[in-house]
């Protein structure tokens, strides 16, 4: 039977890679879906089990495939690119390769960045350039809802799955080495995501199929993150939905103040039906209230002996201990907390560095808003761009590192770079009459662009 499945899978990597290179706008969906994906695949086909990393190479050729594509074909991807929040977070990562020179774990932060570089490259350079404006992006919106619920459905239905330590697994096999599991956080995360673009997205009138798929993606989507245990994707997905629903659906009067507040609460009662449809005696303990403490007391740990760490080395306070230093004093891989990395590794350098990107995202994206305000599909697809940041940022409080997670900054500066776009094309109106065409400024005042 799986020799069957693998043969199918296989055909159909076959197929979509062929559909990809005719439809580019498909490689950005890709590499938004990328980790999960690689697991799900490689849980068919042997080969992508037993050589990690081929998958990602094929994403990898597909993108500078699809970019060289959009550029020959003349699409200015350039635009946007060079701006505030771009620089900064590329001065974070200048200043994490200086950081090697001065940390107690020179080689755990070498090979960090070196694993980290390609995904540097794909997600905070390719990845941006590929995004023309926030129509196009919309339209990905769609795709994404799509292709994330196949995936999330053909993982949760997947025959080498199972419950491991509370936690709903892919099991990848002997082939894939000692682990033989895929990361169930890459999972979670995707599903989180599904749950935030379900909500906000706004189809177009009579799309019946797309408010299926938006249900799909949300009970499937947030159903996935639950039962792989991944708790702070969960519970960062829901206080996002419930801190932008207002965003996207603004209260002008009493009318839409009832609206909305319904709206919340029918979020509020799916998350409770999914909850009770993805939880059962097989994690129920991971997702009880003592465990959740115990978890959280462990990254606090973790924070209080870097913090203090750091105090005690005042010459280091403006500069940092350097690059993975928590690794070389705890024999840890990172901290799991993105702002006291930044402070007690970079210093106050690297806090600088961050609080700048977010500011200047923040600010792109009050723009894009408020271009948008009564626009009600232009303005929830802002919402969700705003939302992803805000995820991002809130998983990046509990887990991971910005030298091997760069998707931490991918979504500021996507809405760095579409709001720069969408500056340049409202600057210009053209007025045509049947006399004369005329071109006429309107005198916006575009985002600052270096």
């Amino acid at each position: 039977m799986m020799s069957i499945l693998s043969i199918l899978v296989s055909a159909a990597v076959v197929l979509g890679v062929l559909y990809v290179l005719y439809d580019t706008r498909w490689v950005i969906v890709l590499l938004m879906v990328m980790f999960p994906l690689e697991q799900l695949i490689a849980s068919y086909v042997p080969l992508f089990a037993a050589n990690p990393k081929l998958f990602n190479l094929l994403i990898g050729v597909l993108a500078v495939v699809a970019l060289a594509s959009r550029f020959i074909r003349g699409h200015r991807l350039s635009l946007g690119m060079l701006n505030p929040v771009s620089v900064l977070i590329w001065l974070i990562y200048i200043k994490a390769a200086v950081g090697i020179l001065h940390t107690p774990g020179p080689e755990m932060a070498t090979s960090y960045m070196l694993f980290g570089l390609p995904y540097y490259v794909l997600m905070l350079l390719i990845l941006p350039l590929l995004l023309y404006d926030l129509h196009e992006f919309r339209r990905l919106i769609r795709l994404l809802l799509w292709m994330g619920s196949v995936i999330t459905i053909l993982i949760l239905v997947n025959p080498n799955t199972s419950y491991y330590s509370g936690r709903f697994t892919i099991d990848l096999g002997m082939q894939a080495g000692k682990e033989g599991a895929g990361s169930v956080l890459a999972l979670g995360t995707l599903g989180g995501m599904l749950a935030i673009a379900s909500v906000f997205f706004r189809p177009d009138p009579g799309r019946f199929f797309d408010q299926i798929i938006r249900l799909v993606a949300f009970v499937c989507g947030l159903g996935l993150a639950i039962g792989t245990g991944s708790r702070g994707q969960v519970l960062a997905a829901i206080v996002t939905c419930i801190l932008f629903y207002p965003v996207a659906r603004p209260v002008r009067d009493v009318r839409q103040f009832f609206a909305t507040a319904f709206g919340v609460l029918i979020l509020i009662i799916g998350f409770m039906f999914t909850f009770s449809l993805f939880v059962s005696e097989l994690n129920r303990e991971r997702w009880a209230p003592v465990d959740m403490v115990a978890s959280i007391q462990t990254r606090f740990d973790f924070i209080a002996i870097l913090f203090f760490e750091y105090l005690s080395h005042p010459l280091s306070w403006l500069f940092g201990l350097g690059t993975a230093a928590f690794e070389a004093l705890e024999s840890k891989v990172y901290v799991h907390n993105l702002i006291v990395e930044m402070l007690c590794e970079q210093g106050l350098v690297g806090l600088l560095l961050l609080t700048g990107t977010i500011y200047y995202a923040w600010r792109y994206g009050v723009g894009l808003l408020r271009t948008h305000q009564h626009d009600p599909q232009s303005r929830a697809t802002v919402t969700i761009i705003l939302a992803f940041g805000f995820y991002w940022l809130m998983i990046a409080m509990k887990q991971g590192s910005f030298l091997l997670s760069p998707e931490i900054f991918l979504w500021f500066l996507i809405v760095a770079k579409l709001a720069i776009v969408d500056a340049a094309q409202e600057t210009w109106v053209i007025d045509e009459t049947p006399e004369e065409p005329e071109i006429i400024p309107i005198g916006r005042i575009a985002p600052p662009v270096l």
